[in-house]
């Protein structure tokens, strides 16, 4: 790795890495969701079926990103220093689980005596906030870059992800039919904690003197974040409310857009606003001297 003067986008992770956070911040949310909706009486199957989906494409993504895919298996050997073994070893019984409440929900038989997912489907939930937590570690220990170290970047991202799978949630339960008021009230909660959780973390990027690139980055993205993310959310959740007959399909916007602006941040983070800062050696060794000059 080479370092220089001035700041430099890293190259190692793509968009297909943001998909990873997309996928498993959007999927993994969902799952929690849907549990929670369970034990509401809602329906579980469709939805934790489309989680585990998301999880999937987004692990899929990551592993296209690797260029020699079936090295990927490497990675299930470090489980004591890489967040990112953590999150696959965490997968494998997130998506055994998954499967098993999705199929006891739909009715398929199995060889079980269990005639409800609300076990596994628990057991599945917070294997889920365990796959998100372990995508978060996986931004914070990249100390090189300062977007992703600051510590507000984390409660960011994990609300973000919060956001997108309830977004989701709200939009199958348009399709599905079982919108709730408190369903709307709720997102909008979750758009407006995003939103100051955002302002907080620039504030602290431009406190702990972030690339100037990073933050010009993150300001471009800025009012397309927080109009469609925010505030589109929070109008067509208040139109629900004024114009009942077409409160579904006015919830389900408001969802699609939360979700739409989380997936914004996250392929901003990773694509444009993850550089990593330039040196300064303020006084260079010089050979056969014993003191130095100023450096660069």
């Amino acid at each position: 790795m080479s370092w220089g003067a001035t700041s430099r986008l890293q190259r190692f992770w793509d968009i297909r890495a943001a998909c990873n956070f997309i996928g498993g911040g959007t999927g993994s949310s969902l799952l929690v969701w849907a549990t929670l909706g369970l034990f509401a009486g809602l329906p579980y199957f469709p939805v934790a079926l489309i989680g585990l989906l998301f999880v999937a494409v987004g692990l899929f993504m990551v592993w296209l990103e690797t260029g020699k895919p079936w090295r990927a298996l490497y990675l299930f050997f470090r489980p004591q220093t890489s967040w990112m073994t953590r999150e696959g070893i965490v997968a494998l019984p997130l998506f055994a689980l998954g499967a098993v409440s999705v199929f006891i929900d739909a009715d398929v038989l199995l060889p079980t005596t269990s005639s409800s997912p609300a076990v596994p489907a628990v057991l599945a939930a917070i294997l889920a906030l365990a796959f998100l937590y372990c995508q978060l570690r996986i931004l914070n220990s990249a100390r090189s870059l300062p977007a992703w170290r600051e510590p507000r970047a984390m409660a960011l991202v994990g609300l973000s992800g919060l956001t997108e799978g309830f977004g989701i949630y709200l939009l199958l339960g348009a399709i599905l039919g079982f919108v709730a008021p408190a369903m709307m009230v709720t997102l909008m909660v979750l758009v407006i904690a995003r939103a100051v959780v955002w302002r907080a973390y620039i504030a602290a990027l431009g406190r702990s003197g972030a690339p100037e690139s990073a933050m010009s980055a993150l300001s471009a993205m800025r009012n397309g974040f927080l109009i469609t993310g925010h505030a589109l959310p929070v109008v067509l959740i208040f139109l629900a409310y004024s114009w009942p007959g077409m409160a579904t399909t006015f919830s389900a916007l408001a969802g699609v857009t939360a979700t739409l602006g989380g997936w914004l941040l996250k392929i901003v983070l990773v694509t444009k606003a993850a550089y990593i800062p330039k040196t300064a050696i303020p006084k260079p060794p010089v050979r056969g001297r014993r003191s130095s000059s100023a450096g660069a």
